[in-house]
């Protein structure tokens, strides 16, 4: 197959979630042996791991501490939507001026290509691997289940996951981001934002809004990306239809964060000027063009290439691995987490 012709920006912002993925594979016979344990946070998991469904919740320090001592880890990765994002436009190479609550060695360390991707300190940013402190940060614990997992009688319909979110301190707009910011806004064309999913109350959402407005106050031309995601308070979603869908240029979903919104997708559109809604096997596109279906190619070679071999693709990886045959879809991947983040932040840069 062709590569898709498409250019990147040299530059991009990120915001604002970023966290590092604690990633568990686990079956049910693992869940029913350590049934009697399990904290009173997490009584949805086994409901959710028989439904084959996908579900977020907020936890305690001390439910994390249970699920580092009992279930423990397979592996760790860059997470959060902006740091997913992040990430992959930073492979691709593009510098990344990423916001973050989360200065930590532990986490910043975890950016593939970390001199790429900058992080505000004082009124200025720096690359990510200047950070060296040992420092809090959030954790996200993934648990994952797959399809097939015979040891429930009704057997888990398609792969997915349960994710455990602890969050030391609330998602707020970093003091240093907001200042160091508005010397680079106007050279940047693209901005990625995620995250108010994780917000718990609708007024938590204002001090976001203001960060937005100022930057499309200093940069009219700004073109600001939304990739949403499962809320846990419905009221912050209502806000952020009302409050936040105006100053967007596109959003970015899978099917059921579409559905949760409860809007149809004519509704949807004349809320937010371009909708895409992105499934391993589908893409909806609103409105549907060339230059929009270049873009997705170039998302899906990306996130194929992840899945395949595990790894973020530079631009030429991309480029050569469209030459190769077959299919972009992955049976087996080596992981689905961060691939809806690394379709959409390729699709994004290159749109």
């Amino acid at each position: 197959m062709k590569p898709p012709e498409v250019s990147l920006p040299s530059r991009a912002l990120f915001a604002f979630n970023t966290n590092l993925d604690s990633v568990k594979h686990i079956s049910g016979r693992f869940i029913e042996e350590i049934a009697y344990d399990i904290p009173d946070e997490m009584w949805e998991l086994r409901l959710i791991m028989r439904r084959g469904a996908q579900k977020e919740i907020r936890i305690s320090d001390t439910t994390a501490c249970w699920l580092e001592q009992v279930v423990g880890s397979d592996y760790f990765l860059m997470g959060g939507q902006a740091g997913n994002a992040a990430n992959a436009a930073s492979s691709l190479g593009v510098t990344s001026l990423v916001h973050t609550n989360y200065k930590s060695r532990a986490l910043l360390s975890r950016f593939d290509s970390s001199s790429r991707v900058l992080i505000a300190q004082g009124d200025s940013f720096r690359p990510a691997s200047c950070f060296a402190e040992k420092k809090p940060q959030a954790t996200h614990y993934i648990l994952e289940f797959e399809k097939g997992d015979v040891f429930y009688k009704k057997p888990i319909p398609h792969s997915n996951r349960f994710i455990a979110s602890f969050d030391p301190q609330e998602l707020q707009v970093d003091p240093d981001f907001s200042r160091a910011i508005r010397s680079e806004i106007k050279s940047i064309s693209k901005a990625f934002i995620g995250g108010f999913h994780l917000l718990r109350e609708p007024e938590s959402l204002a001090q976001f809004i203001r960060e937005i407005e100022s930057w499309k106050k200093q940069n009219p031309e700004l073109k600001i990306h939304f990739e949403s995601g499962e809320y846990i308070n419905k009221d912050v979603m209502r806000e952020a239809v009302s409050e936040l869908f105006p100053l967007i240029d596109s959003i970015g979903m899978n099917k059921s964060e579409f559905k949760s919104f409860g809007l149809s997708l004519s509704s949807l559109s004349r809320k937010v000027p371009e909708i895409i809604v992105h499934e391993p096997r589908s893409i909806i596109l609103k409105p549907d063009n060339k230059a929009r279906r270049l873009a997705v190619r170039f998302g899906q070679l990306a996130a194929s290439f992840r899945a395949k071999t595990g790894k973020l693709p530079s631009f030429k990886e991309i480029d050569d691995y469209a030459k190769t045959k077959g299919s972009l879809f992955t049976a087996k991947p080596k992981s689905t987490v961060g691939l809806g983040d690394t379709f959409a932040s390729a699709y994004f840069m290159a749109r």
